[in-house]
């Protein structure tokens, strides 16, 4: 579990539309930078200060289940996912959903499957121990 992973996915919004972000792995704790803000100008008070983009994270040890997978695919959540177009694998091999307390979930689609899986076996053996 030592390192951190990086990765471009697609995040289901509220609205139900997936926006891009940059999703992060590190220590426990995904963090997500949506790509579709626009970066602040060289003259804003984020800019001045060392920010850029705000970023929003996810503590894993609240994570009550994360699936993958046909698991996905069987659960209330696989109705959620969309057909998006040709890559190299279905969405449900590129999709990992966490799911919160109070049913918040957290839908990502990487561009390829490695990823997702390298995903769901850092967070995984991050839980397990964690126990």
């Amino acid at each position: 579990l030592d390192g951190c992973l990086m990765a471009e996915a697609l995040v289901m919004n509220s609205e139900g539309n997936f926006d891009r972000h940059e999703i992060t792995w590190d220590g426990g704790v995904i963090s997500m930078v949506d790509l579709t803000e626009e970066e602040p100008s060289a003259f804003s008070l984020s800019a001045l200060w060392g920010g850029s983009r705000q970023s929003t994270t996810f503590d894993l040890s609240l994570l009550e289940v994360a699936l993958f997978g046909e698991a996905l695919l069987r659960s209330p959540l696989g109705s959620l996912l969309p057909e998006l177009g040709p890559y190299e694998a279905s969405p449900v091999d590129r999709t990992l959903a966490l799911v919160f307390p109070e049913n918040e979930a957290l839908i990502l689609i990487f561009d390829n499957s490695k990823v997702c899986a390298d995903f769901h076996r850092a967070t995984l053996a991050y839980c397990q121990l964690c126990g």
